[in-house]
């Protein structure tokens, strides 16, 4: 199916609650098979409590060391500040536009070094299918060896998540360095358990046009623009939607979009 109800999301890897169908009925995705997703919505629609949403079911369905998560908002880091101190981050929330450069280096890095790793089992086929080998041969007390590293014993590597709010801010920057950074990081990291979730008020700017089409995933909340619309989902159907936290689903270019409804609550962080 295209969406998997709430009561299925133990057989997601990294599991999204979107929010409900018209009908009330819960709706999630698995990060893994999108394998980003990018959100566009104007001032004022929901962008922000959408976000916490996320995050929080990024939260309660993340094992702590299966899956990590990396918050970037370059404008001072209001919007993340509650999650502050959880423990599924892997290093404090990002504020600054150099520290998410500096970010998305270390992922371009990262993403090398466990290309080097997955080739230590080239039997395994995906990143899952690693790390199921690995885990297994740790469970039975045969630890796999990395050839390339003094024979250090292979672990399995958590997911990554990073989430970026507003992806235009870190991209319209002095500097024009962010760009060919995410673009390798969205060609690549998927392939090595590395995704996005990038969220952004001016889908029309240039800086993200030239690379959405990276990212078939998207969600779309309220767009003023019919062309904003028809560029983010091919249909302008985004500029309809009326009250705040109403949303469009397009998992992709031949997937049919579905009418969300979210309205989280970003208190319970520390909880989760």
């Amino acid at each position: 199916t295209e969406s998997e109800c709430l009561e299925s999301t133990g057989a997601l890897e990294v599991t999204l609650l979107l929010g409900a169908t018209v009908l009330g009925e819960p709706v999630a995705v698995d990060l893994a098979t999108l394998p980003h997703l990018v959100i566009a919505g104007g001032e004022k629609t929901g962008k922000t409590t959408l976000m916490h949403s996320l995050i929080l079911s990024l939260l309660t369905y993340l094992g702590l060391y299966e899956r990590r998560l990396v918050l970037i908002d370059v404008e001072g880091g209001r919007d993340f500040a509650a999650y502050e101190g959880v423990a599924q981050l892997l290093c404090p929330v990002i504020a600054e536009r150099q520290k998410g450069l500096n970010a998305l280096r270390w992922l371009v890095k990262e993403i090398d070094r466990r290309r080097g790793l997955l080739a230590a089992l080239p039997d395994a086929k995906t990143f899952s299918d690693w790390n199921r080998t690995v885990r297994a041969a740790l469970d039975e007390k045969t630890p796999l060896l990395n050839p390339a590293a003094a024979h250090a014993v292979l672990k399995p590597l958590p997911r990554l998540v990073c989430l970026v709010h507003d992806v235009a801010d870190l991209l319209t920057g002095p500097t024009k360095d962010a760009e060919p950074l995410l673009r390798t990081i969205l060609e690549n990291g998927a392939d090595v358990g590395i995704h996005f979730i990038l969220m952004t008020s001016a889908p029309l700017r240039k800086a993200l046009v030239d690379w959405v089409g990276l990212c078939p995933a998207r969600l779309a909340l309220a767009l003023s623009e019919r062309q904003a619309s028809e560029s983010f989902l091919g249909t302008d159907d985004a500029v309809k939607l009326v009250r705040p936290g109403d949303l469009l689903f397009r998992r992709s270019p031949a997937h049919c979009v579905c009418l969300l409804y979210t309205s989280p609550s970003p208190r319970d962080a520390h909880e989760s």
